[in-house]
């Protein structure tokens, strides 16, 4: 697998209505936390079949980073059977991230 983008469009459908398991990276291209970032989900999604992983850009999707309350990117929200189940703000270890895919 690997992390598909997702937007303010298709969130609810993509991520809430899909009650699959998903860990969605709320980034913005100004934040160098973001990119740090990206190469560590990218090889997460490589190992989890069973969860999908997903970018929203937070500059271009305004809607849904209010609706989670995002005030700082990088932050990280795991969804399971549709709801919040965890969140983590910053930048985060590829050890740290398995664990909590790993708690869902």
């Amino acid at each position: 697998m690997s992390v598909k983008q997702v937007s303010d469009s298709d969130f609810n459908s993509v991520v809430i209505n899909s009650k699959a398991t998903a860990v969605v990276h709320f980034w913005a291209s100004w934040s160098g936390g973001s990119k740090i970032i990206m190469p560590t989900l990218e090889d997460c999604s490589n190992s989890y079949s069973k969860v999908s992983f997903y970018n929203l850009d937070a500059g271009a999707n305004s809607v849904t980073p209010q609706m989670f309350g995002i005030k700082a990117v990088p932050t990280i929200l795991f969804f399971k059977d549709g709801k919040e189940s965890n969140r983590h703000v910053g930048v985060v270890t590829k050890d740290k991230l398995r664990g909590m895919v790993d708690g869902l």
